[in-house]
């Protein structure tokens, strides 16, 4: 309506109507809290203090009315200018002017097409992008906060948050942001997606990681398993992975080239399986030297037939087609290999044909190229804690050592009866040390 006052004299007074109060009209609230959905177009709000309802702008409205409306959420609608000066209510763009966004610390839910390349909001708001919204940064710095439901991110390499669950991420939508899905909040990739992401605590819901090619960097306390909720396995060599210190990745599956940082941990399969990779980096601390590790679940230590144990059937493995690259381990920077045996039922216990007195060999890692020096076991540490005989006892780690069957192109896990030579030799040193220092102690005594 315009060129007319209208007065609600109870909240249903114009019944569940949407109504637009144009330019000369005036709308009278009487202190009132209506349902009605109102868009207001040039005209004028009057004893509104108790509506707290959403409000669409489409005239020009100054930030004075909006900060003076109860409600916390605005509708900037197209053809409207809006001035956001010192504004805090969370704004819905869906078209239209902006003016002042230097000053604006709320929250802007953008559903419409939004340049921002000759205004940026405050260090202290937060851009929303949501479905059908596209924001243009114009490669501008932006200190605030960004989040994702959906829409379109262009010209900006900041951090995305991402904000619910299964939130699609369609091709083209990233740009050169990086898409952070924190804890609580979860992705689906649509085909053709490219970018980076970070899982920092959320996930890549089914086998949607098929559609992307980029980098997905998984955080600290944070898991990536490419078996999918559906248990269906990523198979993609398009996809580089980055482990780093406190993350896992782990299922069975195929990714391109990844690099396990010191801390990052491998855990192949679900009890027990595969992963494959066309490249593979185990890296270390540049400062306290340490490395990552893989967690490798042994079940069988023979095949049904009686052969060969088989590698992602019968014990967790690592495939790499092209470099398995170990240059960056050493004698002081291992690797550390953490065995966890399962007995028939999947508990916990001696693995299936288990003889401590017959040796065994599993393989740890195939390869298409190696690059590293030295001897290979100088590489490895073993954790055989969780690696359990027929009384329930663990075996200890002087039984385990590892090889490089160049022949086969394998990193083989060799499981002897008698300890390992070096092992000897340790303990002698071991014993005359305690030796001298008993000689040392009696020598003070007499004394």
């Amino acid at each position: 309506f315009s060129n007319v006052t209208l007065t609600f004299a109870q909240t249903t007074s114009f019944g569940s109507a949407a109504i637009t109060v144009g330019a000369g009209a005036t709308l009278d609230f009487n202190f009132l809290n209506p349902t009605n959905a109102i868009t207001l177009n040039g005209g004028t709000l009057l004893n509104y203090g108790n509506w707290n309802g959403g409000v669409s702008l489409a005239g020009t409205v100054d930030a004075t009315l909006i900060n003076s409306l109860a409600s916390n959420e605005v509708t900037v609608s197209a053809g409207a200018t809006v001035d956001l000066g010192g504004v805090t209510k969370d704004i819905v763009y869906q078209g239209g002017t902006l003016n002042n966004l230097g000053t604006y610390t709320g929250t802007l839910v953008v559903q419409g097409s939004l340049n921002l390349s000759s205004a940026t909001p405050s260090v202290g708001s937060t851009i929303r992008v949501a479905d059908g919204g596209t924001v243009d940064f114009g490669n501008n710095a932006f200190g605030g906060t960004v989040e994702y439901t959906g829409g379109t991110v262009a010209n900006y390499s900041g951090d995305v948050n991402v904000v619910g669950t299964n939130v699609t991420v369609a091709a083209g939508s990233l740009g050169s942001a990086t898409l952070v899905v924190g804890a609580g909040t979860s992705i689906t990739l649509g085909s053709g997606t490219t970018g980076a992401i970070s899982i920092d605590g959320g996930s890549i819901n089914g086998d949607s990681l098929n559609n992307f090619t980029g980098t997905v960097t998984v955080k600290g306390g944070s898991v990536l398993d490419i078996d999918g909720v559906d248990s269906t396995a990523v198979i993609n060599s398009t996809a580089t992975v980055v482990v780093q210190d406190g993350a896992t990745l782990k299922g069975r599956g195929t990714l391109g080239q990844v690099t396990v940082e010191a801390g990052g941990t491998l855990a192949p399969g679900n009890s027990p399986g595969l992963l494959s990779f066309t490249g593979l980096t185990l890296s270390v601390d540049p400062i306290d030297g340490s490395a990552g590790s893989m967690n490798m679940e042994i079940a069988a230590l023979f095949g049904g037939d009686g052969g060969a144990p088989v590698a992602g059937v019968d014990y967790d493995s690592v495939a790499v087609t092209g470099v398995l690259d170990l240059t960056k381990l050493s004698s002081s920077s291992r690797f550390l290999l953490n065995l966890l045996s399962f007995d028939e039922s999947g508990n916990p216990g001696a693995p299936k044909y288990w003889d401590p007195a017959t040796g065994f060999e599993l393989v740890v890692f195939t390869y298409g190229t190696p690059d590293w020096g030295g001897d290979v076991n100088d590489l490895f540490a073993i954790n055989s804690s969780g690696f359990l005989d027929g009384l329930g006892h663990a075996v200890t780690a002087n039984h385990f050592h590892v090889i490089d069957d160049a022949a086969n192109q394998q990193i083989r896990l060799v499981y002897s009866s008698i300890p390992e030579p070096s092992t000897y030799g340790l303990m002698l040193g071991g014993l005359a040390l305690a030796a001298a220092a008993y000689r040392r102690k009696k020598l003070k005594t007499k004394a």
